[in-house]
């Protein structure tokens, strides 16, 4: 629950929608949600851009969502970071981080590709609630990018999508909204 307890806190939250990303008049919503499993402190280390393109109009529409993440940790990270930073090395080396990306997305997508771009130990796709989600967990290394692509079949062939992000510790670059146009 969010609780509002000062005077210039009453009505925070007021009218928010928390069940996911909202379709609008003028654009269909997709979600994308990081969740970092790194047992320390290393997020102010993460960068993150999400791409939507349109790969097909016409016939039938092809969206693809491409999310890059990278870990700008110097390449010593393990060695110079405190433990309270990089974690105990327990579940992830020190220095690199263990993220999941979930791609929550309305009525009307139909995943048909899923990419992590080098190596993931999670792929997945399945539903939570109302909404499909699509699921890759990678590791990145200090200094290390990746890309991970998701393609939809969208049955809306002309309405533009937009993203939803979660929010992090570095703002996340957002590049385009995809919409094909009458």
């Amino acid at each position: 629950a969010v609780g509002a307890h000062g005077p210039g806190m009453q009505g925070y939250g007021t009218g928010l929608d928390h069940r996911g990303p909202m379709n609008t008049d003028e654009a269909l919503q997709v979600g994308v949600y990081f969740m970092d499993a790194t047992p320390g402190k290393m997020q102010r280390f993460m960068t993150q851009q999400v791409s939507l393109a349109n790969t097909q109009c016409g016939d039938s529409r092809h969206l693809r969502v491409s999310v890059t993440l990278g870990n700008t940790a110097p390449a010593d990270a393990g060695s110079t970071l405190p433990e309270y930073v990089t974690g105990s090395a327990r579940t992830t080396e020190r220095g690199s981080m263990r993220v999941s990306t979930l791609l929550y997305v309305p009525d009307g997508f139909e995943l048909i590709d899923l990419s992590a771009g080098g190596d993931a130990d999670i792929v997945k796709q399945g539903s939570d609630g109302e909404f499909a989600v699509a699921q890759i967990r990678i590791l990145l290394e200090p200094g290390q990018t990746q890309t991970m692509t998701f393609d939809y079949l969208v049955t809306d062939k002309t309405t533009a999508v937009e993203a939803t992000v979660t929010p992090v510790v570095t703002p996340t670059a957002l590049v385009g909204t995809a919409g094909c146009g009458e």
